[in-house]
C-alpha cells in the first residue's frame, strides 16, 4: 500500500496519457494487494483471538474501517487544497509508513504461532473452501456480501460529477460529503455487532436489502417518485446508506465462520481447526468483498450511460 500510494504521487510527472493510465492501474493493483493481505490477516486474528465475542470485536474493526473511510476523503481533501495532487499522496504514504511501524511494534508474535513453515494447522480437520461453498448459510452470506456491496457502492463513479454538475456543490466540499456514509457506518457498526449476538445474523443482513432502496431513492434522488434534487434530501440518503452498509457487512464474516463450524461440528477447544476455518473464511470474505467493490462502479457507470 505504501509503494502504491507513493507511486500515485509520481504520476503527476508523467505527461503521456496512456502511460499515466496503465501505471495508475499498476499502482492500484499494489494498493489492492496490500489491502487484501492486511484485511484478511486482521479478520482472521480477531476471529481466533476473540472466539466467544468475535462478532462484537469484528464490528469494532468494521467501525475502525468506517472511521478511516470517514477521515480519508476529508484529510485528502484538506491536504490537496493546500499542497496539490503529488504531495497529497506523498503525505498519505508517510501516514501508511507510520501505521506499518505501529503494527510491527504492537502485534504480538504469538499470533504467528510458529516461525518458518506454518504448523498451527497440525491436527486440524480437513477443511477447504469447498466446505464453505457447499454450506448454504456460508454461501448465502458470501452472495449477500458481494450483492450488497454492488448495491452500496455502484454510485462511486458518478456521484462526484452529479453533485458538482447537477446539485451545484462546490468541488472543495465533495470529500466531506463522501465522509457522511462511512461516518454513519462508524457509529452503527458496534451497535450492529452488539445485536449480532442476540438476533440471527443473516436476518440483520437481510434487513439491509429493505433499507438500501430507501437510501438510493434519496441518494439520487428518485425522479420517478417526484423527490426534489436537493442537497437536504440527499444527506439523509447518505446517512441511510451508512446504516445499510453496517447492517450488510458487519455480521457476515462471523456468520460464515459459525456456519462452517456448526456443520462440521468443530468444538471451540479445537484451536487448530478453528484457526484454519477463520483463515479460510477471512480470505473468502475478502474475495467476495473485493468482487463486489470491483463490480459496483462498473455497474454504476454502465447504468449511468
Amino acid at each position: 500500500m505504501l509503494a502504491g500510494t507513493a507511486g500515485y504521487g509520481f504520476l503527476a510527472y508523467i505527461e503521456d496519457d496512456s502511460a499515466f493510465l496503465w501505471i495508475s492501474f499498476a499502482f492500484r493493483i499494489l494498493q489492492g494487494f496490500g489491502d487484501g493481505c492486511a484485511s484478511t490477516a486482521i479478520y482472521s486474528i480477531i476471529a481466533i483471538e476473540f472466539k466467544e465475542e468475535k462478532a462484537l470485536y469484528l464490528s469494532y474493526f468494521s467501525a475502525a474501517t468506517g472511521l478511516g473511510a470517514l477521515l480519508g476523503p476529508m484529510i485528502g481533501q484538506l491536504i490537496f487544497n493546500q499542497v496539490g495532487f503529488a504531495s497529497t499522496f506523498f503525505v498519505l504514504a508517510g501516514m501508511i509508513g507510520l501505521a506499518f511501524i505501529l503494527q510491527f511494534i504492537s502485534v504480538p508474535n504469538r499470533v504467528n504461532k510458529t516461525k518458518g513453515p506454518i504448523k498451527k494447522f497440525e491436527g486440524a480437520k480437513k477443511i477447504t473452501f469447498l466446505n464453505f461453498l457447499t454450506n448454504k448459510r456460508a454461501l448465502m452470506a458470501c452472495i449477500s456480501t458481494t450483492t450488497g456491496l454492488i448495491l452500496l457502492l455502484f454510485y462511486l463513479t458518478i456521484y462526484s460529477d452529479y453533485m458538482i454538475n447537477d446539485v451545484k456543490v462546490d468541488k472543495k466540499y465533495i470529500g466531506f460529503l463522501f465522509g457522511i456514509q462511512p461516518g454513519t457506518f462508524f457509529v452503527m457498526a458496534p451497535i450492529v455487532g452488539y445485536f449480532s449476538k442476540r438476533v440471527p445474523r443473516i436476518y440483520i443482513a437481510q434487513l439491509a436489502f429493505f433499507t438500501i432502496p430507501i437510501s438510493v431513492s434519496l441518494y439520487g434522488p428518485s425522479k420517478f417518485l417526484g423527490i426534489p434534487q436537493k442537497l437536504y434530501i440527499m444527506l439523509p440518503g447518505n446517512v441511510c446508506m451508512g446504516i445499510s452498509n453496517s447492517l450488510m457487512l458487519v455480521p457476515l464474516i462471523a456468520e460464515i465462520i459459525d456456519a462452517v463450524k456448526q456443520k462440521e461440528k468443530v468444538d471451540e477447544e479445537d484451536e487448530a481447526t478453528t484457526s484454519k476455518i477463520s483463515d479460510l473464511a477471512s480470505g473468502l470474505y475478502g474475495s467476495c468483498n473485493a468482487l463486489g467493490s470491483f463490480t459496483a462502479p462498473i455497474v454504476g457507470g454502465l447504468l449511468n450511460e
